[in-house]
């Protein structure tokens, strides 16, 4: 449901747009949350951001939080909220266990994306 489909309710009346995104649901992930998920873009765009600060997007055929998976559970790195409406899939932290196991193939490219994404972040970060 998006923010202009929620506004046209009374009981929503007088919220501000910030405040619809987030009834909405259009926050994915928070930065600082621990990871117990990630999720596989189907459709549609996420934006992710870092402090408060954008760092980049994600969009269909990519995978956000999966950082925080492969790492056991770990803290979020980034916020990411949908800046579209999406379709995902959500990997609970045992099914991408098991999506690795059953896969592996498939758990190597998604590792090599992972280290490629924290590679970029270590570049782009403050000195």
């Amino acid at each position: 449901m998006t923010t202009t489909d929620l506004s046209q309710f009374s009981v929503f009346a007088g919220c501000t747009k910030k405040d619809l995104q987030k009834i909405a649901g259009r926050q994915i992930m928070t930065q600082g949350a621990k990871g117990r998920e990630c999720f596989f873009v189907v459709s549609g765009d996420v934006d992710v951001e870092r402090d408060g600060e954008s760092i980049g997007s994600v969009g269909p055929g990519e995978l956000v939080g999966e950082i925080a998976m492969l790492v056991g559970g770990h803290q979020r790195m980034a916020t990411a909220r949908a800046r579209t409406d999406c379709q995902v899939l959500i990997f609970s932290l045992e099914e991408f266990g098991q999506l690795l196991t059953d896969h592996p193939d498939v758990g190597t490219r998604i590792e090599k994306a992972a280290v490629q994404r924290l590679r970029d972040d270590l570049a782009n970060a403050p000195s």
